[in-house]
């Protein structure tokens, strides 16, 4: 796990909040230490949404400067975005949010946006940013692979945020995997534990009650008497082209 560690980045959606199927809250103190635990284990990326709390109201005493930030930018905030006077002012706006000179990441929180004119003219900028080295990887996160195809006629992205897990393995469908490859595009994936589903079967929808590949799973993590987080952490470790998650 020590060495899986450094490809985990921290994903903060349920930081000073409510997020996800058990609906637990994760106030101030708690979400700083899990934060603190997080970096001294080597996990020193964050994914943040322009949706989210901690990228809302930022929290007090937290150091983001040593942290590498992975951004997902919302069309509520590309709607926002006109002219490249308010992009320049809204990414001036980042760096001195996250007390940093670079940004790790930076995604289009869903794929249609980077077809609107807002979401042309955000890439652009960035396209300048990153030859400027204040942007590391420019991306997008998607739900379905497929989508990578339309993406990749139009747009030179870095990377591509995606969902995997052991319900969903669209991501190493064969045409995917030679996309993949052909445009080096670096691949994260989230919802591992679908929102703590697979790991935890009391906090399952009535929809996925009678789920078959549920079923099958919790089936053998019980049988061979296996811990649930252990497995899926060595299911998505078995996947090469996975760089982050």
């Amino acid at each position: 796990m020590n060495k899986f560690s450094s490809k985990l980045i921290f994903g903060t959606a349920n930081l000073f909040t409510k997020y996800g199927q058990n609906g637990l809250y994760l106030d101030q103190k708690i979400s700083k230490d899990i934060m603190k635990f997080a970096f001294k284990k080597n996990i020193k990326t964050l994914d943040i949404s322009s949706d989210y709390k901690i990228y809302n109201e930022k929290p007090e005493n937290v150091n983001f400067s040593k942290w590498n930030i992975s951004l997902k930018i919302t069309r509520k905030i590309l709607n926002k975005l006109r002219t490249k006077n308010k992009i320049k002012n809204f990414i001036k706006e980042i760096f001195d949010k996250f007390n940093c000179k670079k940004i790790k990441y930076i995604l289009f929180h869903h794929d249609k946006d980077l077809f609107t004119k807002n979401g042309k003219l955000f890439f652009e900028y960035l396209s300048h940013l990153k030859k400027n080295n204040k942007v590391s990887k420019i991306g997008v996160s998607i739900y379905n692979c497929n989508k990578l195809f339309k993406i990749l006629k139009f747009f030179p992205i870095d990377m591509v945020q995606v969902p995997y897990n052991i319900l969903d393995q669209r991501l190493i469908e064969p045409k995917s995997i030679k996309l993949i490859k052909k445009y080096k595009i670096e691949i994260h994936v989230r919802s591992i534990f679908l929102q703590g589903i697979l790991v935890d079967k009391k906090i399952l929808p009535s929809h996925f009650k009678n789920d078959k590949k549920i079923k099958n799973w919790f089936e053998y993590i019980s049988k061979n008497k296996l811990n649930p987080i252990n497995e899926t952490f060595c299911f998505i470790n078995n996947n090469k082209f996975i760089k982050r998650v």
